[in-house]
């Protein structure tokens, strides 16, 4: 009990510690808006669609002096498509005046948690930059071995870019190798998540696994004298290394690349150790070092799914013996990707809200073609200097656009995706603790683990059914925080409909990102009928509660005065509030992000002067009214 509580403290201080606002040198403690910042670029530019993003480290000018400040920051250059791309990459150092602003999120309800996500990978500000407002300065801070990854990350998607033709097919091909994702296209990608293989593409254990089966061949002529095994060892650990680091040092990855560091080490003095510790050690020493990263989702997903395969893969396996060797495998690898989602289902349903029903299948082609492709993509690195590149080109093309296809195919199939699910935090945690404890009686027959599964299943059931029983009889109005559109549901019950930008009634990012967690959290499908809702021009009924959505210019009667609970102002209409108060009385004012900004700045300065309440989604998030 001494040690755990030891521990806990060690992992609070630990925290604490890790944690850039308690630091005297944070970055709101010393930044103030006229400061001078000079912000050296952690990254090379990444090209977005109107700008350029990269990390930036910061220095602000204090009594004329430049002082390091703690908390990075992601800075915005503009695009100007009729000029070059900014000659800046990592190292550069940026001069500008212009206020930072801090990091927010977007305020839809169940909408991802952009704010925490960044301040847990030290960002806390951003901002936006036109060229007429920043200037490059003529010195650069560079580390060589980040330089040297850089290059060599540069050097492989330069390779792939000129011998894989097809943009699609190098975008593939560069996410596989080294998680470089910046040209992959969202649809490969969404493609890839609803059938259960998005693993190929985002760089884990089992990457780091075909690289090292790879070092272990390529080394084993050497022999096995004391000498040859250390200078292997050390070889293959570096190698190792390297790759993780070039491929961003996730959780995920790191944690794979520890636990090879021990089985490497293990065999060097003829030692095996158990999987349960080198996972146990492995997570220890990545949480000392960044504690953030236990809410990483890679992080969660890469241990447990790892743990599932070490309890249930074996079991499985030896429910159907198959004594032909080459049907033995596939049945393993089948057995393997059962026993991953075996206890990884909680934390997928809670986070994605979503299951691959065709994972099984869809894993046992596209494991091996992946394991296939990426180490012809490794050999197209080591012979782009020779005339046989273009042929490897070809090929590592072909078999992309094969697995491409395949899984395209897979997603269209009907029904190949749950979608929908919903779980909360309690919801999950009980529902991880049934399969634990119903896992614990099938293996050990224990009575008071039957109990235990028996007690946290009907726990689970009368927390879904409390929910379900919320969710059948809500009634609610939300006012989306969607840049630049209008968009509005009305809720009722388990169904909802739609008012708004028609671009959003799409399946497409704007919907999938900004509309789609709400009506998740909500339980909600949408109805094509208003729900029986009584509407009169832009006034509609919600039970007792008037609604009015002005999104043009409305020629206000002050002959009769309507007494609204919410009015709505979308679209930039020409609208004074104090004219609007002589034939509108409302309760609350809802500005939307469809309109300008500078019009919401006139507005919200209005409403303070006349004490109107007002709420703007662009800066408060989404409005969520319960009627």
């Amino acid at each position: 009990m001494g040690c755990q509580l030891l521990f806990i403290c060690i992992g609070a201080v630990i925290v604490w510690l890790n944690d850039a606002s308690h630091h005297p040198d944070f970055i709101t403690k010393k930044y103030k808006d006229s400061s001078i910042v000079v912000a050296t670029l952690q990254e090379p530019l990444v090209a977005k669609g109107k700008s350029y993003k990269a990390e930036a480290k910061v220095q602000v000018m204090i009594n004329n002096k430049l002082e390091y400040v703690k908390g990075n920051i992601i800075l915005y250059l503009q695009k100007d498509t009729s000029q070059p791309a900014p000659v800046l990459t990592y190292g550069n150092q940026i001069i500008f005046s212009k206020s930072l602003q801090p990091i927010h999120n977007g305020g839809n309800p169940g909408g991802f948690d952009y704010e925490r996500y960044c301040a847990f990978h030290g960002l806390y500000y951003q901002a936006y930059l036109k060229e007429d407002e920043y200037e490059v300065s003529n010195q650069k801070q560079i580390n060589g071995f980040r330089q040297m990854l850089f290059d060599l990350q540069k050097f492989v998607v330069t390779t792939f870019k000129q011998y894989i033709p097809s943009k699609t097919e190098a975008g593939v091909a560069n996410a596989l190798l080294i998680g470089y994702k910046n040209d992959l296209e969202q649809d490969i990608v969404q493609s890839y998540s609803n059938t259960g293989v998005v693993h190929i593409i985002a760089i884990s254990g089992m990457h780091l696994g075909l690289i090292y089966g790879l070092l272990v061949l390529l080394f084993k002529p050497l022999g096995n004298s004391r000498k040859i095994v250390y200078i292997r060892a050390l070889c293959i650990l570096s190698m190792l290394w390297i790759f993780t680091l070039l491929t961003g040092a996730a959780p995920s990855i790191v944690r794979s690349a520890i636990m090879f560091t021990f089985l490497v080490l293990g065999q060097t003095r003829q030692r095996k150790a158990s999987i349960y510790n080198n996972l146990a050690t492995s997570a220890m020493f990545i949480l000392l070092a960044d504690p953030f990263s236990l809410w990483d989702v890679g992080f969660q997903l890469s241990y447990v799914a790892l743990l599932s395969i070490a309890v249930f893969a074996s079991p499985i396996s030896k429910l159907i013996y198959i004594p032909n060797k080459w049907l033995r495998k596939p049945w393993e690898l089948m057995a393997i990707t059962f026993a991953a989602q075996i206890l990884t289902y909680p934390i997928v349903a809670f986070h994605f809200h979503q299951f691959p029903n065709l994972f099984l299948i869809t894993n046992l082609i596209a494991v091996p073609l992946s394991s296939l492709i990426l180490y012809a993509l490794i050999g197209l690195l080591f012979l782009s200097w020779i005339p046989v590149n273009i042929w490897m080109g070809k090929l590592c093309q072909l078999l992309i656009w094969c697995m491409d296809t395949v899984i395209q195919a897979f997603d269209k199939v009907p029904y190949a995706l749950t979608e929908g699910i919903y779980f909360n935090i309690i919801q999950a945690a009980t529902l991880f603790a049934f399969i634990i404890a119903f896992s614990w009686w099938l293996f050990r027959k224990s009575a008071q683990a039957c109990m235990m599964a028996f007690l946290s299943f009907a726990l689970f059931i009368c927390l879904r059914t409390y929910q379900y029983i919320q969710d059948t009889s809500q009634h609610r109005l939300v006012v989306y925080n969607v840049p630049q559109h209008a968009a509005i549901d009305i809720i009722q019950g388990n169904d909802y409909a739609f008012i708004g930008d028609s671009i959003l009634l799409e399946n497409g990012f704007l919907q999938n990102f900004h509309l789609k967690p709400s009506r998740v959290l909500y339980q909600t499908k949408r109805v094509d009928t208003l729900l029986n809702i009584p509407i009169t021009s832009n006034a509609f009924l919600l039970g007792s509660k008037k609604i009015i959505l002005i999104d043009q210019t409305l020629v206000m009667d002050s002959s009769q005065t309507i007494e609204a609970d919410v009015v709505i102002i979308s679209k930039n209409p020409r609208l004074k509030l104090s004219t609007m108060l002589a034939s509108i009385k409302p309760k609350m004012i809802v500005v939307d992000n469809s309109n300008s900004r500078y019009k919401i700045a006139q507005w919200q300065k209005e409403a303070e002067t006349l004490h109107l309440r007002l709420h703007s989604v662009a800066s408060d998030g989404a409005y969520v009214y319960n009627w």
